[in-house]
């Protein structure tokens, strides 16, 4: 299992440029909930089921923005499963892989619930699409101390996809992770695939016995 490599910036690499690196990861993760959206709104004409979640999608654009404009993050106690289930619900819908998420105990963690959101959508998004048409997703909640959240697909595995918004995703994971004192740790899954998993330490995992 490794560590994804943070990108540091260079001795004399200006805030500017550290921005914009910002502003990229905000507007991949724009990208990917409006693909996700536009999904949501064809299959509403198939499916009235799908109207909640196209309103919860709407809210979830509106969040994104007004966070991203206030540059700033509110650390609360979030509980990880509700988020998780909330989000394996939405992007098994919408993708041709089977996304499931495996029943276990509950856990927290004290980070920007905004920020979460997009670290796992941004995981989750790379597994549907390197497990492709007709492939499994699982998502794991591990409740014991470190907290940690394991994606694994059954795709080719890391590095064997095509290229395309992956890589941009798994930096703005690292770089999100690392703002909640996170770690992402990628590597091969059982039997075949990627497993990616994000490890939040003790500190961050302590929201339910201390608010």
């Amino acid at each position: 299992m490794e560590s994804v490599p943070e990108r540091r910036a260079g001795t004399g690499r200006r805030s500017e440029d550290r921005t914009v690196e910002a502003l990229w990861g905000v507007l991949h993760d724009l990208g990917h909930e409006i693909t996700t959206l536009t999904y949501l709104v064809e299959a509403e004409f198939k499916d009235l089921a799908g109207a909640g979640l196209i309103g919860e999608q709407v809210v979830r654009l509106r969040t994104l923005v007004a966070h991203a404009l206030a540059a700033e993050t509110h650390a609360e106690v979030v509980q990880l499963r509700p988020l998780l289930a909330q989000l394996v619900k939405l992007t098994d819908r919408v993708s041709r892989s089977s996304v499931v998420l495996v029943d276990g105990a509950a856990a927290a963690v004290r980070a920007d619930s905004t920020v979460l959101w997009r670290i796992l959508a941004n995981v989750l998004g790379n597994a549907v699409r390197a497990a492709g048409d007709g492939g499994h997703v699982r998502v794991e909640l591990t409740a014991n101390s470190p907290v940690t959240v394991s994606i694994s697909d059954d795709g080719p595995g890391f590095g064997r996809i095509p290229p395309g918004t992956a890589s941009l995703g798994l930096a703005t994971v690292a770089r999100l992770a690392e703002s909640c004192g996170a770690q992402t740790l990628v590597g091969p899954g059982e039997p075949a695939g990627t497993c990616v998993r994000i490890v939040f330490p003790s500190r961050k995992s302590e929201g339910e016995e201390h608010p």
